[in-house]
């Protein structure tokens, strides 16, 4: 189903990354994404909320870095942007009209169970998980 796809996935985008302190970030940035993917029925719409947020990161540390008052100026200013695009886009996901383009229905014929047994009962899974917990353990030795 939809809800099991967007929470293995978010949960895989979140162990990606190596630094611990990133990963909650990583995991509601994906979940959201996910839930975006599934609602409009394609990932352009994740994708290039993906390139905007990174862009926009990487100009605002460069500003933040170059000026220090401007940057944080420009933080709120992008927080306040998001803040409200947020509200706009909660308040239309909840309106009475089904707005989502995307036919498929989210029912699946294996339960939620059974995918979770079978995801972590696999041996890449487990190699997985202890390759990820090493590279991080790694990581927060070397710093």
């Amino acid at each position: 189903g939809n809800a099991y796809a967007v929470l293995v996935s978010s949960v895989a985008c979140a162990l990606c990354f190596y630094d611990v302190s990133y990963m909650g970030y990583a995991l509601c940035c994906s979940l959201i994404l996910g839930m975006l993917t599934v609602s409009v029925g394609s990932l352009r719409l994740s994708i290039t909320m993906h390139l905007i947020a990174n862009s926009l990161n990487y100009v605002l540390a460069l500003v933040g870095f170059l000026d220090h008052h401007l940057g944080r100026l420009l933080e709120i200013l992008v927080y306040l942007l998001i803040s409200a695009s947020s509200l706009m886009l909660y308040f239309r996901l909840h309106e009475p009209i089904k707005w989502t383009s995307n036919d498929l229905s989210s029912n699946s014929e294996i339960p939620f169970e059974r995918k979770a047994e079978a995801l972590f009962s696999s041996n890449a899974m487990a190699i997985w998980f202890v390759l990820v917990l090493v590279m991080v353990l790694i990581q927060g030795w070397i710093k």
